[in-house]
This record gives structure tokens, C-alpha cells and sequence, in this order.
């Protein structure tokens, strides 16, 4: 079966569907930071490579689906979102499976004042979840502007991403609650393609 036109649009719009699923229970499903040698901590943080591998092809989808009319204010919203979402990509997996190693082991290097987190990788991840509030913010305003997929999806990104982005300095009960609505947004946007496919090609 070739994935082209129609067919590729609703395969974006799956995995979309189920990248916003992983997000929207992310935070249910984590430990919680006290917990980073247990397998659930391990388990959750590779379950979230995958959302995030998702998310980054449903992205292709979105912007496929909308870039004539997202114009060049969606090409950077999507470039930011796509290159800093591929980043996180780096960040869970050493959340997944380096951080509990080290944590049992040599606990003073992932201090956030040590030398990984308080140099060059601590710089990285905070210029990953800026550019990734910041790409997602502006996805959503052109999305908004493209009025292509629904608004309110749009809007509810356009909240959601921010919080994720810089959500180290953001308490539990707040990321929680963006992962909800940033992941419902995914859901809804998801659908949206994976069901217009057909149309939309």
C-alpha cells in the first residue's frame, strides 16, 4: 500500500492521535521525581520517547495538511516545534535510561548544579524547552490564522505548550494539567486529519 496523498495525511493524523493519548497521561502515569531508579520511572520516560516520536510525525501531517494557508509564520512555528520536539527526543532518552543509572550511582553528577545538569546539557535542555514553547505557540497562531483545523484545538495547543516547554519551573498540578490539554489539542487535531484525509489530499 503506498503511503501517499490521503493515506500518509491520515497515518500523520494517528499517530498524532496517539502522541496527544501518551501526553494527556504522561503525568498520571510518572512517579514522580523521587522515584527516578524504579522501573515505573523508566518505563514511563521510554513510553514518552515514543509520544514524542509520534508527535513529531503528526506534526509533518499538520503542517502538511495546512501549509499553503499557515503561511510563513507556520513554516517557523513548525520548524521550531519539529526540530526542539526531535530534541526532547535526546532528553527522554537519557531521562529513561541514564538518569536512574547515574542517580544510583555517581547521584552528584545530575545535580542541577553538577557538572552535567550546570553545564553545556543543563543549557541545551532549557534552549530545547524554550524553542519548543516558543515553536508551538507560534504553530498554533497560524494554525488559528490558517483555520484549517479547528480553532478551539488551536487555542487549547496554543495554552498547553508553553506550560510543557518550561515545565521544570512549573509545579506538578500545572503540568499536569497542560499535558491534558496540550495532549486533548493533539487528540482533537489528530482526528481531525486522520478522518478528513481522504478530503483533505
Amino acid at each position: 500500500m503506498p503511503f501517499t496523498g490521503s493515506k500518509l495525511l491520515q497515518w500523520c493524523g494517528l499517530a498524532n492521535i496517539l502522541g496527544g493519548l501518551g501526553t494527556a497521561l504522561y503525568w498520571f502515569l510518572h512517579p514522580g521525581l523521587d522515584a527516578v531508579v524504579s522501573r515505573r520511572w523508566m518505563m514511563v520516560n521510554a513510553m514518552f520517547v515514543g509520544v514524542l516520536v509520534m508527535t513529531l510525525i503528526g506534526l509533518i501531517g499538520l503542517y502538511g495538511r495546512q501549509s499553503e494557508k499557515a503561511g510563513a509564520l507556520g513554516f517557523i512555528g513548525f520548524l521550531l516545534s519539529f526540530v526542539s520536539t526531535s530534541l526532547f527526543v535526546g532528553a527522554g532518552i537519557f531521562d529513561a535510561f541514564i538518569n536512574p543509572v547515574l542517580t544510583e550511582r555517581a547521584k552528584e553528577l545530575v545535580d542541577p548544579k553538577g557538572p552535567l545538569m550546570g553545564g553545556p546539557m543543563g543549557m541545551v535542555f532549557a534552549m530545547t524547552g524554550v524553542c519548543f514553547a516558543l515553536g508551538f505557540l507560534l504553530f498554533a497562531i497560524a494554525t488559528i490564522r490558517a483555520k484549517v483545523f479547528p480553532v478551539l484545538a488551536a487555542v487549547m495547543l496554543l495554552v498547553g505548550a508553553p506550560v510543557l516547554g518550561l515545565s521544570p519551573l512549573m509545579p506538578v498540578i500545572v503540568r499536569t494539567l497542560a499535558c491534558l490539554i496540550f495532549g486533548a489539542a493533539n487528540i482533537w487535531l489528530g482526528y481531525v486529519l486522520w478522518s478528513k484525509g481522504e478530503a483533505a489530499a
